[in-house]
């Protein structure tokens, strides 16, 4: 794979931008077309959001809540967020314990912004490049449970995490 900066003013490569940010964030479930944020498809296409701005807001959008945090246990809910917005799994326990800290004091908003600011998005990502799986090429400082722990949560190109939802 190859990651480029998004550039606005090709529709091409906004098109494919759209897709690769519903996939990464909806988890490879797509919503329905009257649930489809167009107001921020148009603000991007028009440069006014950034990538990040559009991930943020793909992830505070009621079609996100209900199918990731609403409908599934919070540690699940964690772990999909995690793996939506950082392309990674949750590290430890510990790990998984502040964040539901996060949540619990703060709210789900505050957690998602915690998220999409955090530095380790800004080192990664930046403002321009739609956020993806970081643990299949074994990257450094990465240990054995990361990868099968992505294994574990990434099923398969032609499944979504929807139907992950109902186990616990």
């Amino acid at each position: 794979f190859t990651y480029q900066e998004f550039s606005p003013y090709d529709d091409q490569i906004l098109n494919i931008a759209l897709n690769a940010t519903y996939r990464q964030v909806y988890g490879n479930f797509y919503p329905m077309e009257s649930e489809r944020p167009i107001d921020l498809e148009r603000r991007l296409r028009n440069g006014d959001i950034t990538i990040r701005e559009l991930v943020r807001n793909l992830a505070k959008s009621p079609f996100y809540i209900k199918s990731y945090y609403l409908s599934v246990s919070q540690e699940k809910s964690i772990y999909f967020c995690i793996k939506h917005i950082l392309g990674r799994p949750i590290i430890d326990h510990s790990e998984l314990i502040k964040h539901i800290e996060i949540i619990n004091q703060k709210g789900f908003y505050h957690y998602i912004d915690s998220l999409v600011d955090s530095l380790e998005y800004q080192e990664i990502f930046g403002e321009d490049i739609v956020p993806y799986s970081r643990n299949w090429n074994s990257p450094c400082a990465s240990r054995t449970s990361d990868f099968l722990k992505t294994t574990n949560y990434s099923k398969g190109y032609a499944s979504s995490d929807n139907v992950m939802k109902e186990k616990r």
